[in-house]
């Protein structure tokens, strides 16, 4: 039900790539890009820094939180911790959304910490606080026809100079309580 792919490195690909996506999510399957350098300098060995989950609460959250547990249960990752993240828009949003997290936290016995940031630049935010991650997993939504180079560059935008970046569009159906 997830398809895998690699997450093109050439602007000129956006239309087919974003079209590929378009008929991956209409066959219902969650879709799983992965964007890294080129040239990783091995690609087997597991980088320092944490696994970052960026949260924004829609379908996508469980599915790439689920993927984050599952990684750092390889023994190269072990020692990796995860961040849960999540963007609020004012100071009185946080409190409220660091509920949601810790409650989502407990349910799905996933070992993770928890934080919530005040901001208004999302992509900002996302290069400074996840700079020394190993890998960040960011959700996507397949987008609609013709807007495929609107989306590309918005999601390489959110993405920055990060070096290794889970990209997630999940069809939903799935609960972490585990």
């Amino acid at each position: 039900n997830t398809v895998l792919l690699g997450w093109p490195t050439d602007p000129e690909r956006a239309e087919s790539f974003g079209a590929t996506l378009r008929v991956v999510a209409g066959l219902n399957r969650s879709i799983v890009a992965v964007r890294m350098p080129d040239d990783p300098d091995d690609p087997w060995d597991a980088p320092q820094g944490t696994v970052d989950v960026w949260w924004r609460g829609k379908a996508n959250g469980p599915l790439m939180l689920l993927l984050a547990h599952l990684l750092v249960t390889n023994e190269a990752w072990r020692t990796r911790p995860i961040r849960l993240l999540r963007i609020a828009a004012s100071e009185a949003a946080r409190e409220e959304m660091t509920r949601h997290l810790e409650q989502l936290i407990e349910s799905s016995r996933i070992r993770v910490t928890a934080q919530v940031i005040v901001a208004e630049d999302v992509a900002e935010v996302i290069h400074q606080t996840s700079r020394g991650a190993a890998v960040v997993l960011l959700g996507f939504e397949a987008p609609e026809e013709g807007a495929e180079a609107a989306f590309f560059a918005a999601m390489e935008h959110l993405a920055g100079d990060l070096p290794r970046v889970i990209l997630v569009d999940s069809v939903g159906g799935m609960e972490l309580d585990i």
